[in-house]
């Protein structure tokens, strides 16, 4: 019983709240007219503008271990190409900026960085899609 009431009082306390509501990663689409979130938290669950869901546990799993490889180091190429966008991509891993993507910016991830990205690119597809009247 006790066990039970220092569980229920560590659940409701602000530094557990505050550790809950950090997503694990989020995927921020930024225009010059709004920014649109998708965020994964750390039980699997998802939410963004096209709605909510929840991963698989093999989903999650492999999600977890691809986050614990990536290093997120970038390298800039010497030659690229000059073009603009207003638009970009925010990645964050555990509430902290861990790259941003710019149209022709001549920025490349590590490998496995990169294989995260684009499996969270996938996983969170529905999160960014338009909701149906």
């Amino acid at each position: 019983m006790l066990q039970k009431l220092m569980f229920a009082l560590l659940l409701a306390s602000p530094v557990y709240a505050d550790r809950a509501a950090v997503p694990i990663f989020q995927i921020e689409h930024v225009t010059p007219k709004d920014t649109k979130t998708a965020m994964l938290f750390e039980w699997g669950s998802w939410n963004g503008p096209g709605g909510s869901g929840k991963l698989s546990e093999d989903e999650l799993k492999r999600f977890r271990t691809e986050l614990a490889a990536a290093k997120w180091k970038v390298t800039t190429a010497r030659i690229r190409c000059m073009a603009r966008s207003e638009d970009f991509t925010r990645y964050y891993a555990e509430g902290k900026l861990v790259f941003e993507q710019h149209l022709c910016d001549g920025k490349s991830l590590d490998d496995a960085s990169q294989k995260l990205v684009t499996d969270a690119n996938t996983l969170l597809a529905k999160a960014f899609e338009a909701k149906k009247p």
